[in-house]
């Protein structure tokens, strides 16, 4: 593909987005639309109005875009470092799902971060004031956001990255998605040689900055309990007597708990082999109310900071589910085995957490945007198991239980990418 059939192509593809969001736009002044994009829609009016008020000549440093909270965790290592020599950034985020961690960033930071939505019902034209914002040289984007405003803004910087890029089957996606970019990132080493034949050699870096941050997480586990929940300390220490037989099930979405319940009521006499501590995914009004039904109907035991005390040899008849927001990172250091969600509903949640934290890793299908899945599964196929139905996956952890199955200490060259990722930083930070 040439140029001139690129830039058609971009035309056609941001005009079709263009459209979409004029459509939505009607159909809720006709009040015809979901209320999910009533909702999207009053929030994105409200950073376009707030963003109208910004200072105009703030002059930042890098602009980053980072769709969810997953996103932003695979980059926070990277912008906590760029903070701490004084450089100014701005924060693009697409998911609402993030909004409250980057705002205590702008509170903690307010001299040097800035943040502004990815607005996809008001979508912006390229004259528009949204793209006169940030007029930061460097723009770094995390995967895959590729929709035409973020990729025509890559376009337009001197310096644009695309980090934690994952090569595609198809061609002309790789081609179409990838060409406004002029750097890349990555932790997968087949990935990383197919960029070097799309890209110069010097402009690919097989690095990941999550490893770095799930790495320093680790480090701090101990402080990190018990400074944020110390009234939980008789937990920690349960989890900890009970490590070779704790199985978690992390960023659990209720539908998947009420699944793997099914199967655990159905075999109850198994939890003397087993013990099982749920970390649900979101943890809000609606959610808690559920659990707390659950608990009332003896299903499970939900446990928060209020909680009473129990000895740490206590056996629990009936699975845990904890509710805590935030050390999930740090809780899968706590067991043996994990189940991470998200995979059975729609796109599967962090396995570098658990993997790294020495667990035996299990997920579903939706792995399809999952650097994470592909990396682990190239280094160590064996310590990351995907089962397609989340109930069988209870018998195949009940069954390495029983036969004390367990895997060496991960394989990723940690070395490498920790060298390769600060010659990145050492580059993106001149």
């Amino acid at each position: 593909m040439n140029h001139f059939y690129f830039f058609v192509l971009f035309f056609l593809y941001y005009f079709f987005f263009w459209i979409l969001g004029r459509l939505v736009l009607v159909l809720i002044f006709f009040k015809l639309a979901p209320r999910k994009w009533r909702e999207r829609s009053r929030w994105e009016k409200d950073y376009l109005s707030k963003m109208k008020q910004s200072k105009k000549d703030l002059s930042t440093d890098i602009a980053i875009e980072c769709s969810s909270e997953g996103e932003f965790e695979q980059v926070r290592y990277l912008v906590e470092q760029l903070l701490k020599i004084n450089k100014k950034i701005d924060i693009f985020f697409c998911s609402p799902s993030v909004e409250s961690t980057l705002k205590r960033f702008v509170q903690q930071y307010p001299e040097h971060v800035r943040i502004n939505c990815v607005p996809l019902i008001h979508f912006p034209l390229p004259w528009s004031k949204w793209f006169q914002w940030s007029k930061a040289p460097k723009y770094l984007q995390v995967k895959y956001d590729f929709f035409p405003h973020l990729l025509f803004m890559a376009q337009k910087r001197s310096i644009s990255v695309l980090l934690g890029a994952h090569w595609r089957p198809n061609a002309f996606l790789n081609y179409f998605f990838y060409f406004p970019f002029n750097f890349y990132t990555t932790a997968i080493e087949d990935t990383f040689e197919k960029l070097k034949n799309f890209a110069r050699r010097d402009r690919v870096f097989l690095s990941d900055f999550r490893i770095l941050r799930i790495l320093e997480r680790k480090s701090k586990l101990e402080i990190t309990l018990q400074q944020q929940f110390p009234e939980l300390g008789w937990f920690w220490s349960w989890m900890k007597y009970n490590e070779s037989n704790l199985v978690i099930l992390g960023n659990s979405w209720p539908k998947e708990v009420e699944l793997f319940l099914e199967k655990i009521q159905q075999k109850e006499i198994e939890l003397g082999v087993l013990q099982y501590v749920f970390v649900p995914h979101e943890i809000n009004v609606v959610t808690i109310q559920l659990y707390r039904e659950w608990e009332k109907q003896g299903f499970v035991i939900v446990i928060d900071s209020e909680h009473g005390s129990f000895n740490k040899e206590t056996k629990f008849l009936k699975p845990v589910i904890l509710l805590v927001k935030g050390i999930l990172c740090e809780i899968y250091n706590l067991g043996k085995f994990a189940i991470v969600g998200g995979g059975y509903q729609h796109k599967v949640h962090s396995l570098l957490e658990p993997y790294l934290a020495g667990c035996q890793v299990f997920c579903g299908p939706g792995i399809k945007y999952s650097q994470e899945y592909f990396l682990i599964k190239s280094k160590q196929a064996f310590a990351i198991t995907l089962v397609d139905d989340l109930i069988k996956t209870h018998d195949l952890i009940s069954k390495r239980a029983r036969e004390n199955y367990s895997i060496d200490e991960n394989r990723i060259e940690i070395e490498k990418i920790r060298s390769e990722t600060n010659k990145f930083y050492t580059w993106i930070s001149e």
